[in-house]
């Protein structure tokens, strides 16, 4: 998924860049079978789905890694992106990794999340920093325990 700041308007918005990867993703298809993987898949990408306002664009960026483009007004604040990224989180709690009836095993997710100053130019070198910026935000939430989100700011250095 390309990062795309017509959702933001560049001159008002900051644009919240968050990657998403699904916990220990392997283990459901090593424990479950790849049909429970599949199916975790998809029940990941609807809760996210669900949990995803219309200003904001969601897509697969490849096996178990999402993007989310989050554009907030200048009167929202960073509280207000937490609560939609733990929105999130909570959603894909409700996802059962194992595919037997009575056992019912959490599936988690981890987040990291760049927010970008609206006077931030898009262009390829800089879009390339941001998810340089979001991956290791992600790698830090997965360090840190996963089934949560590190929240950083763009550093163009």
């Amino acid at each position: 998924m390309k990062i795309d700041s017509t959702k933001a308007n560049r001159g008002k918005t900051k644009l919240c860049v968050v990657y998403i990867d699904v916990d220990n993703f392997k283990e459901v298809n090593t424990d479950y079978g790849h049909e429970q993987g599949d199916e975790v898949l998809r029940k990941v990408a609807e809760g996210l789905k669900n949990s995803t306002r219309k200003a904001d664009s969601l897509g697969r960026l490849s096996g178990d890694e999402f993007l989310l483009l989050v554009p907030l007004d200048p009167d929202e604040q960073e509280v207000d992106l937490k609560n939609i990224l733990q929105r999130h989180i909570e959603a894909v709690r409700k996802v059962n990794r194992s595919n037997r009836p009575e056992e019912f095993i959490a599936q988690t997710i981890s987040l990291g999340c760049v927010i970008v100053p609206p006077e931030t130019s898009l262009d390829e070198n800089i879009a390339e920093k941001i998810k340089d910026q979001a991956d290791q935000a992600l790698s830090s939430s997965k360090a840190a325990g996963r089934g949560r989100f590190i929240v950083t700011h763009f550093s163009n250095t």
